[in-house]
């Protein structure tokens, strides 16, 4: 099976469109094989340097004044 998450174009467009419209505020943190999703948030904690982290699933609409 092929992880979409791992093709380079994908990888670069993603990380282009993050920097653009989120410049120092997201950050991408990648694993190196495939390890779930708690695993996956695990990680991403331990990357996080900012007092407020927050992990948010796909179908999360955020509106103004959020």
């Amino acid at each position: 099976m092929i992880s979409f998450s791992l093709v380079v174009e994908l990888k670069f467009n993603l990380d282009r469109y993050v920097n653009k419209r989120y410049p120092g505020l997201v950050k991408i943190v990648r694993n190196s094989k495939r390890e779930g999703l708690i695993r996956a948030r695990i990680h991403g904690w331990n990357a996080a340097t900012a007092p407020v982290v927050g992990f948010f699933d796909a179908h999360v609409e955020f509106n103004m004044a959020w």
